[in-house]
């Protein structure tokens, strides 16, 4: 706590030790609690090497096992493009079908990896996951279906067929 001082009326500390007593665990030899053990240190040492070496500390990332076709990709980029201007005359909605699941037990790997290059892990489908389908426009109209488990041809039959019976617009 802060007091004026009574000669002066500067302020000055009151009943507060400025600078404390050596630590106990000290005068006996022992470690404080903030001595690092040598795992730690040694951890720390590689970490500086990876760093000197021009390597950073980051997430690996999933990829898709092969990428898609040139031709093919182009074909369908026409496609979509003939579509939205069938969809700006009025004639039609367009909507886009995805499904995605998700890891009930995410594996987020991490790994010193060189400056500008990315280590790629395949995904693994082994773990339970939630799976969501979804129609999508491009105006953010939304139908989603929440799937605990495996989809199969079924499921996707089935949700494209509940799907259908909502619209009111050729599509």
């Amino acid at each position: 706590m802060w007091a004026p001082s009574k000669t002066d009326r500067s302020r000055t500390r009151a009943s507060t030790a400025i600078y404390r007593p050596t630590s106990s665990k000290y005068e006996e030899g022992c470690p404080s609690d903030r001595t690092r053990d040598l795992e730690t240190r040694q951890h720390e040492n590689d970490q500086t090497s990876a760093k000197k070496n021009r390597y950073v500390w980051k997430r690996i990332k999933h990829a898709p096992e092969k990428a898609p076709d040139p031709a093919q990709y182009e074909r369908s980029k026409t496609l979509i493009h003939r579509l939205h201007d069938r969809e700006r005359r009025g004639e039609c909605d367009v909507w886009y079908f995805d499904a995605s699941g998700f890891c009930l037990t995410p594996s987020i790997p991490y790994a010193w990896q060189p400056l500008g290059a990315v280590i790629e892990v395949p995904t693994s489908t082994h773990n339970k996951r939630l799976n969501v389908l979804g129609f999508l426009t491009r105006h953010n109209a939304l139908f989603p279906y929440v799937i605990e488990g495996r989809v199969d041809t079924e499921v996707v039959i089935e949700c494209f067929e509940q799907f259908s019976q909502q619209l009111k617009k050729r599509s």
